[in-house]
């Protein structure tokens, strides 16, 4: 929580999405400033998606992130598809993500790749079709959102937050209702 004693005099706020401004404004900070993050495309230009089903997903491995109802789409997606899930991070729920992964019979399609650099990560984002933010918890942005529009990658988001605020339903990606496996399978269908 954010106390008027703890920021004292403040004559400015300023906030990465609208989101974050109606945050700051339920706390009674009047007229607080959107500025929107910027980022840099990935080095070495666009290059076309693989077309083969590939999905990232990056992020810590947190319940609020949302990869147990990523599952639960994944599971439930068509089987010609023949989609693959790349899962890129690591956090204090893995061990029962991985649990999870295996009792819903995902194991042979997703692949935990553990924790990877940024570095690692744009060079990832550039052998996928999409990304994949599955957020159930709201977010005042998504950096993976930005990083995967400026690689060329549609995004596949849930409206949590500000995440709509950067993902434009039917322009630079899908937006689902968060924490609805169904409707986040049908956006990936």
């Amino acid at each position: 929580r954010i106390h008027r004693s703890c920021v004292g005099d403040v004559r400015e706020i300023i906030v990465p999405s609208r989101y974050g401004a109606g945050i700051c404004e339920m706390f009674g900070f009047q007229s607080p400033k959107v500025l929107r993050p910027g980022i840099r495309s990935d080095e070495g230009g666009y290059v076309p998606p693989p077309s083969d089903g590939s999905m990232l997903f990056t992020a810590r491995l947190v319940r609020g992130k949302g990869l147990a109802v990523l599952f639960r789409a994944f599971r439930d997606l068509d089987p010609s598809l023949s989609a693959r899930l790349l899962v890129a991070g690591r956090g204090p729920e893995e061990a029962q993500l991985r649990s999870l992964s295996k009792s819903l019979g995902l194991s042979g399609r997703v692949q935990f790749l553990g924790y990877r650099s940024p570095a690692e990560l744009a060079v990832i984002r550039r052998q996928v079709d999409i990304l994949v933010i599955p957020s159930i918890i709201p977010e005042m942005v998504s950096l993976v959102a930005l990083e995967a529009m400026a690689s060329g990658r549609p995004v596949v988001s849930s409206d949590a937050g500000g995440i709509p605020e950067f993902v434009a339903d039917q322009t630079t990606g899908l937006v689902t209702r968060a924490g609805d496996p169904e409707d986040l399978r049908r956006a990936l269908e």
